[in-house]
């Protein structure tokens, strides 16, 4: 996708939606929802995946505000995908029509959802840079009962390659459920896993 906006493409193109040539062309290539589905331009048509590994410049480091963590949260090991909406507006309307998703200024607009609220979670996101960006109060990371920095939740840089701990969001041990229990019965500290 362009990255200064549409204007340029509709000066040739003119409109750009379903029923144009580029709309024409991308149906008949199988991809008719191609202007309101985001793996079409962000992820993989191929498989499906919806994150950007690689930005849409082509860049594939992490130290990219663009790509950053977007692979640890897609594809997490350790709790559910999450899916775009999560984290960006939802997209209801095609983008060639979206004035805000394509501002021609090539920055992803960012709005934490109900999950990283949840509880009254008073969740932020913070772009600092095209190099430096943080998520700060969040559910997903410690902004809970037993959560990192006294239920506060832990301020997380969005394009470190560090990969987070357990301890990155919770409490060590946690203070809540039953994590008393175990470290009371395996030890502060065990490598033991029990359930």
């Amino acid at each position: 996708m362009n990255l200064t906006g549409l204007a340029s493409c509709k000066t040739c193109h003119g409109d750009l939606g379903p029923t144009s040539s580029c709309g024409t062309c991308h149906a008949s290539a199988g991809f008719p929802s191609w202007d309101t589905n985001c793996t079409f331009c962000h992820g993989s048509t191929v498989t499906g995946r919806q994150n950007p590994p690689v930005d849409i410049q082509g860049r594939s480091a992490a130290t990219n505000v663009s790509v950053g963590v977007h692979e640890s949260h897609a594809s997490t090991t350790i709790a559910t995908f999450l899916a775009c909406t999560e984290c960006h507006p939802a997209r209801t309307a095609s983008v060639t029509t979206d004035a805000a998703h394509l501002d021609g200024n090539g920055i992803a607009e960012v709005a934490l959802g109900a999950l990283a609220r949840t509880g009254g979670a008073a969740a932020t996101y913070v772009r600092v840079s095209a190099t430096s960006a943080t998520c700060a109060s969040t559910y997903c990371h410690g902004r809970f009962s037993g959560g990192e920095n006294s239920g506060n939740g832990a301020t997380v840089n969005w394009t470190s390659t560090t990969q987070v701990t357990c301890t990155s969001c919770h409490g060590n041990p946690p203070s809540s459920g039953r994590h008393s229990k175990h470290e009371n019965k395996f030890g502060a500290g065990s490598a033991t896993t029990r359930s």
